[in-house]
Formats: C-alpha cells, sequence, structure tokens
C-alpha cells in the first residue's frame, strides 16, 4: 500500500492517506469531494483517482510521500500538477488567503 497525504483544498486539513483511496468528505470542514477519473501509468503500482471539490474546478489527489513512477511520462507530470496546485491551496486555505 503506498500512503500519501490528503490534503482538502477549501480548510487545508491534512491526513494520512492510500495514494489510491481518498477521502470523499473533508472531516474538519465537510467539503466533499467527487472522483472525476483515474489517472493510468502515473504510478508504478496504483491508478491514481482525480477528485474535484463539489462546486468548483479545483481537483486534488493524495500528495506523495514517496513516489514511485510509472511508465506513462505524461501522466506522471499532470500527476504532480495537480498535485502542486492542491498543496498550494491547502496552504492558502490554512492560511486564511483564498487566491
Amino acid at each position: 500500500m503506498t500512503r500519501g497525504l490528503w490534503q482538502c483544498v477549501a480548510c487545508g486539513a491534512t491526513l494520512p492517506a492510500p495514494i489510491y483511496l481518498p477521502l470523499d468528505e473533508c472531516p474538519d470542514c465537510g467539503a466533499r469531494y467527487v472522483t472525476v477519473r483515474e489517472l493510468k501509468g502515473a504510478h508504478s503500482v496504483h491508478d491514481i483517482p482525480v477528485q474535484r471539490l463539489v462546486g468548483s474546478d479545483e481537483l486534488n489527489v493524495v500528495q506523495p510521500i514517496f513516489f514511485s513512477e510509472g511508465p506513462d511520462s505524461d501522466a506522471y507530470l499532470e500527476y504532480f500538477e495537480i498535485a502542486e496546485r492542491a498543496h498550494d491551496l491547502a496552504r492558502a486555505a490554512r492560511e486564511g488567503d483564498r487566491s
């Protein structure tokens, strides 16, 4: 099992989660997420669910602690682009700045 950190882009809460099983609802603020697709080939073993914060266009993925790159370099790069944006949003939410 590959563990990572799930971050709520609405409030910044951070919780451990398997990279292939993100939370559907934030236990801190109640923000809901829906899985919109899966990135296949970004990770060497697991498909990675891509979530969208309900009521917005913001995407989210479980953040990596350690990552084993898969065979699809485009999916790998897309994963890290989504992860970086989600991390920035979570940090801004913790600091009270949603820009």
